[in-house]
């Protein structure tokens, strides 16, 4: 288990005062450590300020990605390539640690107690696994701004919902976080083909998601967080991608089937 002394928690939604003023405190935070290394695995070009906490660490070794030329103030780093798979190339910034290898089968344990969680949400609901298709939909998604068209839009979604609940032996269960849920039960409280769907647990934890996704027969959703947990346990997923491509952020085989347009 991974075990940390520290961390620091920097929310970059806050409004633009607010969060001068917490960088601040967070930069004079940086200078009270004595760090042996930095390491910055933010590929983006729009992600200066990772390169600036990683300056003001005073980490003896900096190393992370440059774009057109090297960063002065990494005392290593490597060029990125946005062609390549992200995951992949991100791995790579450990040989400069000289690792030169790394796992990509990665996977999650889930608790037993959220295993239990998932198990008596199913049964609340009256969802039995073997005779119910059990169909996660992942509505939403978040994005980098002028990335919202990751997101199909909720209507369309709402209309795939209708299809899939023509076959009676069909359970949806919408999932999201409590301002999602909340969006999902106002949208389809006047919908009457939709009425038999089921809205996730407000409560749930990331865990708890995951322990319900496990157990269903598939997921469908956009590029974002829920479809990487979805990966994590190996469910089926059917996943709807905008300006990004399965190819750039999924470790998958590339034999998988995809269609364009």
């Amino acid at each position: 288990s991974l075990c940390f002394d520290d961390y620091i928690f920097v929310d970059y939604k806050e409004n633009s005062i607010d969060k001068l003023n917490k960088l601040i405190k967070i930069f004079i935070k940086l200078r009270q450590y004595q760090f042996d290394l930095s390491i910055n695995p933010m590929a983006s070009i729009n992600f200066k300020k990772g390169h600036l906490i990683s300056l003001l660490s005073k980490a003896k070794v900096k190393i992370g990605f440059t774009w057109f030329h090297p960063i002065w103030f990494y005392t290593n780093s490597i060029k990125r390539n946005k062609e390549e798979n992200s995951i992949k190339q991100n791995a790579k910034i450990l040989s400069l640690l000289r690792i030169d290898s790394f796992d990509t089968n990665v996977s999650i344990d889930i608790p037993q107690k959220n295993r239990d969680n998932a198990k008596e949400f199913l049964k609340k609901n009256n969802i039995i696994i073997g005779n119910d298709n059990l169909i996660v939909i992942a509505p939403f998604t978040r994005g980098m701004k002028g990335y919202n068209s990751r997101q199909w839009p909720l209507e369309k979604y709402l209309r795939l919902s209708e299809l899939i609940m023509k076959d009676q032996s069909n359970k949806i269960v919408f999932l999201g976080d409590n301002k999602e849920i909340r969006k999902i039960m106002k949208v389809i409280h006047d919908k009457p083909k939709l009425k038999n769907c089921i809205i996730g647990d407000e409560k749930f934890t990331l865990l708890d998601s995951a322990a319900l996704i496990r157990r269903c027969s598939l997921v469908i959703c956009n590029d974002g967080g829920l479809m990487h947990l979805a990966s994590l346990v190996s469910a089926p997923i059917i996943s709807i991608w905008g300006p990004t491509t399965p190819s750039s952020r999924l470790l998958t085989d590339d034999s998988l089937p995809y269609r364009t347009g």
